[in-house]
């Protein structure tokens, strides 16, 4: 007798190294569609349940972040001064554990390095990470805690992390915040809903603080301060992963 033919088995990633085989279509449109895939990626670093998970955006949300930000994301780099500046900031960490004979955490240094060229690149902000500012230290200890969380639960697990508590997690959450306000202030897109009414100078002019400015102008239905938030949060995020 001939051999009825399989059907299609229907690949689903939930996260990282982990996949379900559905082989019926309809099974998996309704599996789709009561996933809650939105937030629960990058769920540690939503201070609070209004904050959009702009990295899963979709339908008109998608569009306008994909027609007004992909050019200027595509085209974002540092000028030659400010590359210089940060090789001259590195190459002095560098001398001076070479020079007193202490051990070196390569990974930390470049995360702080990628800091500094995100808040030079998009925000117009020295935030003198690599130099070793307390600033730039805070963030990278924020960062840190919020990944060990996440990989505890199984998302994007990463071998080595410390253990952490809530208390860490709700310490890493206010520091990661704060500064996403002081960016939003610092970048003249401040308002009310992060406690200000007026910019400090700076980041205004940038390019990005232009644009933004704009979508909120033109689209205050779809973008606010919140999505403004979480866009600065995407940017620092995944751009300091990269």
């Amino acid at each position: 007798a001939e051999r009825k033919p399989y059907p299609p088995l229907h690949q689903l990633s939930f996260c990282k190294n982990t996949s379900v085989f559905i082989n019926d279509a309809k099974e998996v449109a309704y599996t789709l569609q009561d996933f809650l895939t939105k937030g629960e990626v990058y769920k540690f670093f939503r201070f609070n349940p209004d904050t959009p998970d702009l990295f899963a955006s979709d339908g008109a949300e998608h569009s306008l972040r994909s027609s007004k930000l992909t050019p200027i994301f595509t085209t974002m780099m540092l000028n030659k001064d400010m590359i210089s500046k940060l090789m001259n900031e590195l190459e002095t960490v560098l001398n001076i554990k070479a020079n007193k004979d202490e051990a070196l955490d390569i990974k930390v240094l470049l995360s702080k390095v990628a800091f500094d060229a995100i808040c030079h690149a998009a925000f117009e902000y020295d935030l003198k990470a690599t130099s070793g500012s307390d600033e730039g230290q805070a963030l990278y200890n924020a960062l840190e805690v919020l990944l060990a969380a996440q990989s505890k639960k199984g998302v994007f697990p990463i071998e080595g992390l410390r253990d952490v508590t809530k208390e860490d997690i709700f310490g890493a959450q206010s520091a990661w915040r704060s500064f996403l306000e002081k960016m939003v202030l610092h970048m003249g897109l401040a308002s009310d809903a992060v406690g200000a009414t007026s910019a400090t100078t700076g980041g205004e002019k940038s390019e990005l603080a232009l644009v933004l400015k704009q979508m909120m102008k033109e689209n205050g239905d779809l973008y606010g301060v919140k999505e403004v938030m979480g866009e600065l949060h995407v940017l620092l995020n995944h751009g300091q992963q990269s």
